[in-house]
């Protein structure tokens, strides 16, 4: 069960697909648009429908919430978070996580930029259940190298005919400059874009000038500039995923719970 079947999500459907096929599984696809109260519809649906497992990208940024937990443990039927943590789950709930690492990913990219002789590297976020994991990554690795303090900001979320982001994009880029920061890692793909296109407008040079890391690494290569990106492992998450339903099915209470974290990987262009 996903949130949203049409941007991040594919690979890690297709990762469930590929081993179930390998496993002899049906698995079955169902969608909540980001609605928690879909989503407890579709959890007691399936269970009282049968299925053996449930894999749950749950509909809220965060599952930090009783509503989350107590939907999850009013239902029979194994349940494993996918791309989401199982932190602030009551100790008496059995509930199994498979995620990728974002926090390591966003260490990466910093590292990477502080490589390339950066002593500053601002972020820029959309608000989506990454963004805190991300942004916990990037506290870290700029102190880790003792960097100057450079801007955080979020980005609202897109709706048609507002330009509200573009605005964010500029000023972003605007204190950056200011202080003297000349790097940025940019959550997701597109706002990364999106940077580089308002960086290009004012005849600024990526990398030479500014240069960019994108985190998601969907279409990051398809830039004016291919965008040095940070790659989630979102096939094997789905894999990993399956794998964990399992081994729960296989051995049900006699499995310890299992809190996977799969590293992202990071895909080095032209931005930097």
């Amino acid at each position: 069960m996903v949130p949203d079947a049409a941007y991040y999500f594919p690979p890690v459907i297709r990762g469930v697909g590929e081993a179930a096929r390998a496993a002899g599984i049906r698995i079955v696809l169902g969608t909540t648009n980001y609605d928690p109260r879909e989503e407890i519809h579709q959890l007691a649906r399936l269970d009282a429908g049968g299925a053996d497992a449930i894999m749950l990208v749950t509909a809220r940024p965060g599952v930090d919430d009783v509503t989350t937990w107590q939907a999850i443990a009013g239902i029979r039927t194994p349940v494993v978070l996918v791309e989401r943590s199982a932190d602030g789950a009551p100790t008496t709930l059995r509930v199994d996580s498979v995620r990728s690492d974002h926090g390591f990913g966003a260490e990466l990219a910093v590292d990477h930029l502080a490589e390339r002789g950066h002593r500053g590297v601002g972020l820029l976020l959309r608000e989506t259940a990454t963004a805190p994991w991300v942004a916990d990554g990037h506290r870290r690795a700029t102190r880790r190298h003792g960097m100057t303090d450079a801007p955080v900001v979020f980005a609202p979320s897109l709706r048609w005919g507002d330009g509200s982001t573009s605005d964010v994009l500029r000023g972003f880029l605007d204190d950056c400059l200011a202080a003297g920061i000349r790097a940025a890692v940019v959550l997701p793909d597109d706002l990364a874009v999106s940077l580089l296109g308002i960086a290009e407008g004012r005849r600024l040079r990526v990398p030479e000038d500014f240069a960019i890391v994108a985190y998601d690494d969907e279409i990051a290569s398809f830039a004016t500039v291919p965008l040095t990106a940070i790659a989630p492992p979102k096939l094997a998450v789905g894999r990993r995923a399956l794998e964990a339903c399992l081994a729960r099915l296989e051995q049900g209470d006699l499995a310890p719970s299992q809190r996977i974290q799969l590293t992202p990987t990071l895909n080095v262009r032209e931005s930097t």
